[in-house]
């Protein structure tokens, strides 16, 4: 039997010369903990004789994390993007996903904050603040 809760996910990443050890990020949103989006595969070419021909291609992984506007983590990609700013420059990260109910766990490398947050959205209350790495590599493995 597969568990489908998600409320244990763990989620670690290091930023090297940022966070030199890796930082568990918490406080997600409710219903949007992450999201990955489909990614293309292959590359294909239809020749002018109707044969359709296709090659393996390398595709970054787009991961957006979701967090609550009062989550501690938000300080996590504040001060990441701070020092991108700062050195003009870009900084890769390495992290892991663990689901513990579906027994797996993600090794992700090589990523790099592509989307960010810089202030909170507020409604009633404040809302959650959303962030996007993109991974060079993804490889699930057994937890």
């Amino acid at each position: 039997m597969t568990d489908l809760t998600a409320a244990n996910a763990i989620i670690t990443l290091m930023v090297p010369g940022v966070f030199n050890t890796p930082q568990q990020l918490q406080q997600f949103a409710a219903d949007d903990i992450f999201s990955s989006a489909a990614i293309e595969a292959g590359e294909g070419s239809m020749g002018v004789d109707g044969v359709y021909s296709v090659g393996f291609v390398y595709k970054e992984v787009a991961q957006e994390y979701t967090l609550q506007g009062n989550s501690p983590s938000n300080g996590i990609f504040d001060e990441w993007y701070g020092y991108e700013q700062t050195n003009l420059t870009k900084v890769l990260c390495n992290g892991t996903t663990i689901l513990p109910g579906l027994n797996t766990k993600w090794i992700l490398t090589r990523g790099f904050l592509m989307s960010y947050t810089p202030i909170v959205s507020a409604g009633k209350i404040v809302k959650p603040r959303k962030y996007e790495i993109r991974w060079n590599r993804t490889a699930p493995q057994p937890s």
